[in-house]
C-alpha cells in the first residue's frame, strides 16, 4: 500500500508540474481508494503513540528519581550504563519490535 500512494503522489505532483489535466482528472477519480489506504496504513502508527509515550512517562516519573545517577546496567566492554543512557537503548528495541509486530515498515 505505501509503495502504491508513493506512486499516486509522484504522479500527482508530475501532473501538476506538466499542468496535465486529464492526468489530474483520472488521478482525482482515485483519490478517495488512497485517501482510504492512507487512513488504513496510520492506524498502526497511532496505536504506537501510547506505547512511546509510555516508555516516556516511566523514564520521567519513575526511573530518573529512584535512580538517579546511579547505573541501572553494566554491559561488558562498555561499563555501568546510567537511566538515561539505558532509556534510549531499551526505547530503541522496544519501539523497533513494537513497530514490526505492528506490522509499520518503511517503503523499500
Amino acid at each position: 500500500m505505501q509503495k502504491e500512494v508513493a506512486e499516486f503522489r509522484a504522479q500527482q505532483m508530475a501532473a501538476l508540474r506538466a499542468k496535465d489535466v486529464k492526468l489530474m482528472e483520472k488521478l482525482k477519480k482515485k483519490e478517495p481508494q488512497i485517501m482510504s489506504m492512507q487512513a488504513k496504513m496510520s492506524k498502526p502508527t497511532l496505536v504506537l503513540f501510547p506505547i512511546s509515550l509510555s516508555y516516556i512517562l516511566i523514564w520521567l516519573l519513575f526511573l530518573t528519581p529512584f535512580y538517579g545517577a546511579k547505573p541501572v546496567a553494566y554491559l561488558p566492554g562498555f561499563g555501568p550504563i546510567p537511566v538515561v543512557y539505558w532509556y534510549f537503548i531499551c526505547s530503541l528495541l522496544f519501539g523497533t519490535l513494537a513497530s514490526r509486530l505492528m506490522g509499520v515498515t518503511p517503503v523499500e
